[in-house]
């Protein structure tokens, strides 16, 4: 009888360590699986964002690396319109993402692109450029694998 009791005890802990256990595993995935959603949409918002900016740029000088270059009108439109949505979704989501807001504002990812922005609005230098997306690029990934 009494090697029973301890049977049914031995069970009854085991399924409740067992159902604790794999509950604190599954929200750490969920926490985990969040986080690489969030990174991933940053990633995309800004790799979106980037080529917008610089085609609004050029057309704003009226040149970039191979020499002048001319625009239309509707075209100069549908290139702000095209900047200026991708901008405003890419600030929103460094403001709206909860399980990263932490990482994003203590890695100055906003502050990064303003001066990115700002050095290429005065040199047009493309590689510059290149190299600062490179390593906005790697700061959001690293959030991800944090």
């Amino acid at each position: 009888m009494e090697e029973g009791l301890f049977t049914l005890a031995g069970v009854i802990i085991g399924s409740l360590l067992t159902f604790f256990l794999s509950r604190l595993v599954q929200r750490e995935q969920w926490r985990r699986d969040n986080i690489k959603t969030e990174t991933r949409e940053l990633l995309v918002l800004f790799n979106a964002l980037v080529p917008a900016y610089t085609g609004w740029v050029r057309t704003w000088h009226g040149k970039d690396a191979r020499g002048p270059i001319v625009v239309e009108g509707t075209e100069v439109k549908r290139l702000l319109d095209t900047y200026t949505d991708r901008s405003v979704a890419f600030h929103s989501a460094l403001r709206d993402r909860l399980f990263i807001y932490a990482q994003v504002r203590s890695s100055h990812l906003d502050k990064m692109w303003a001066r990115a922005m700002t050095e290429f609005e005065e040199s047009l230098d493309e590689q510059k450029l290149a190299d600062t997306v490179g390593a906005i690029n790697t700061t959001i990934v690293n959030i991800a694998l944090k």
